[in-house]
């Protein structure tokens, strides 16, 4: 299993770039899709559900990860470079986090009580938007740090993702704190599309400047 998981990420960066955007747009819409039937009870189970847990919307998600994850993995072999580690660091500890509920659970931790609020701001929702910050935060600022050491004509790719980067964090982050689940998981999910659309442009433009 283990085996034949590896043999398919050395097979993704391969795979037409197109095609795999076109998948996933379709997976976001069908998410979308499900959503609404699960508010119209036709699907019961929260599954479904857009802003669930572990439920249909977040599967989809994971694998954005893990074909983002797969075409870093490339890079590192054809294009060793700190600041390529760096960025596939911070996607690997997103992914974890993301699947094992983390920085929630160290929110939960921090402050327990669901019903503390500060100025209409749940005090849980910043707890975990402080060890998001802290775990996360952490990962990025060694790529601030490996982005500063590499040279400037190879550190291109290094801007685009962090611009690519910025309306997913603001989604999980400021939009979770907020308390607007619903924008948030939809936004979620359409700036994970645009990340990995960024990821993938970029892997064609090394593929061909190396051809």
């Amino acid at each position: 299993m283990i085996s034949a998981l590896k043999n398919l990420g050395r097979r993704i960066p391969d795979w037409d770039p197109a095609k795999l955007l076109a998948f996933f747009i379709l997976a976001d819409l069908l998410a979308f899709a499900l959503h609404g039937l699960h508010a119209r009870d036709i699907l019961p189970s929260r599954f479904f559900h857009i802003a669930r847990d572990r439920g249909f919307g977040e599967l989809v998600q994971y694998l954005k990860f893990g074909v983002v994850l797969a075409v870093l993995a490339r890079w590192r072999r054809q294009w060793p470079a700190r600041l390529v580690t760096a960025w596939f660091i911070l996607f690997a500890v997103m992914l974890v986090d993301d699947a094992l509920g983390i920085h929630e659970e160290v929110g939960g931790w921090l402050l327990s009580d669901p019903g503390a609020h500060w100025h209409g701001v749940r005090l849980k929702d910043l707890a975990e938007a402080v060890s998001f910050a802290a775990l996360e935060g952490s990962a990025f600022l060694w790529i601030a740090v490996c982005h500063l050491r590499e040279a400037p004509a190879r550190r291109g790719f290094s801007w685009a993702f962090a611009a690519a980067l910025a309306p997913v964090i603001f989604c999980g982050l400021v939009l979770d704190v907020v308390r607007a689940p619903l924008v948030e998981s939809a936004g979620e999910m359409a700036a994970m599309t645009v990340l990995l659309a960024t990821v993938l442009v970029q892997h064609r433009r090394r593929a061909r400047a190396a051809a």
